[in-house]
């Protein structure tokens, strides 16, 4: 008969596991007692279900992997497995997983081992997965595309009031200049603030308007 401590040590950690520390321990446990598995077969899925509850994901996989050492064809272990490799703590979360379903062996083999009414659930819930992970991706390429966008027009914009306005006034104030118009033409060169000649054609100016005076 299984060492009933050990039973009660598995129980205990299925009501109580939170902190890998218990699952390093569960693991030294089991490897002291190999011979008693197949009488805590049950015992282990528990615990590993439990860890797959706590989000130890890589832990969950070993134990219920212990369980398919011993039973090949055992659909829960399978079904555990394929929550912890999609990073689901319970089946509602596989529909927010980036790790799709379908493309897990365990999940095919899983199919192969339940009745049709929960194969028609599983797929329908792969399904589901599938279509929801194929919008987020395209709604994260929309956001990609616009705040593309949007940076591109940040820069025209910024390249208007930087580069091209002050380009265009400096012109006017250039052809101001020309056309004697000299306080016109200073106006705008000193708002201008050094940009291009602005500052050597304002001194000019001001030159100028002291000779006029």
């Amino acid at each position: 008969d299984v060492d009933e401590d050990v039973r009660d040590t598995l129980k205990l950690l299925v009501n109580t596991l939170e902190t890998q520390t218990q699952c390093r321990f569960a693991k030294q446990l089991l490897k002291y007692h190999p011979e008693e598995l197949a009488s805590l077969r049950q015992d282990v899925t528990d615990l590993g279900y439990r860890m797959i509850s706590c989000g130890f994901f890589t832990d969950a996989q070993y134990f219920l992997k212990l369980i398919l050492s011993i039973e090949a064809n055992d659909a829960k272990a399978y079904w555990g497995i394929c929550l912890a490799k999609t990073n689901a703590t319970s089946e509602a979360q596989i529909l927010n997983s980036p790790i799709l379903l379908k493309e897990q062996a365990e999940y095919n083999k899983y199919l192969t081992l339940v009745d049709e009414n929960r194969r028609m659930d599983c797929m329908k819930l792969a399904k589901k997965q599938q279509t929801m992970q194929q919008s987020k991706r395209r709604r994260k390429r929309r956001r990609v595309v616009i705040i593309a966008a949007a940076a591109g027009l940040l820069a025209v914009a910024v390249l208007a009031v930087t580069l091209i306005i002050p380009s265009i006034r400096l012109a006017d104030a250039n052809r101001l200049f020309t056309e004697g118009k000299y306080e016109e033409a200073g106006t705008i060169y000193r708002e201008l603030d050094g940009f291009g000649d602005s500052e050597t054609y304002g001194a000019v100016v001001e030159a100028i308007r002291k000779l006029q005076k």
